[in-house]
């Protein structure tokens, strides 16, 4: 059996409106970028002097504008498989955060080529998206909205 490559550790969000998840519609450059061209979660790679508590706050930043003031909840904390940026496979350890906001007025994407996307908090919505999102946000996503994933 062949081992699956690790790639770098990530943080990653669950951004909640009242009505819906927010995710980002990322650019679509292959061989740069990790699952290139789909929806995901906001956030990032993890840096060597980053917690995962750091990152998420960095990334939020970074990409929405967006300072996260006060505690963070932690939903898990595990290994997935998804992709490293040629889309090839790989094993990352991923720390999932779920955050709440009044609306997605709050927010503003501060990267180029990215988009904010909303997807519907039904299961619906969620499964409306299922070709755009990554594998990873939909079972996130739809655990969520079914309530198998605390908050």
């Amino acid at each position: 059996m062949t081992e699956i490559p690790r790639a770098s550790a990530s943080a990653v969000a669950i951004i909640e409106t009242p009505n819906s998840f927010i995710a980002e519609g990322r650019p679509d450059i292959p061989g740069q970028l990790a699952n290139s061209g789909k929806v995901g979660l906001l956030g990032g790679h993890i840096e060597p002097d980053q917690t995962p508590y750091d990152a998420i706050r960095s990334e939020l930043d970074q990409e929405l504008g967006f300072r996260l003031i006060g505690p963070l909840k932690l939903v898990e904390d595990s290994d997935v498989e998804s992709q490293n940026r040629h889309g090839e496979t790989a094993l990352r350890h991923v720390s999932l955060f779920h955050v709440a906001v009044s609306s997605v007025a709050e927010l503003s994407m501060q990267l180029p080529e990215t988009t904010i996307v909303e997807i519907p908090k039904t299961i619906l919505g969620v499964n409306s998206h299922k070709h755009r999102v990554t594998p990873y946000t939909f079972r996130v996503l739809h655990r969520a909205v079914t309530g198998e994933l605390p908050k």
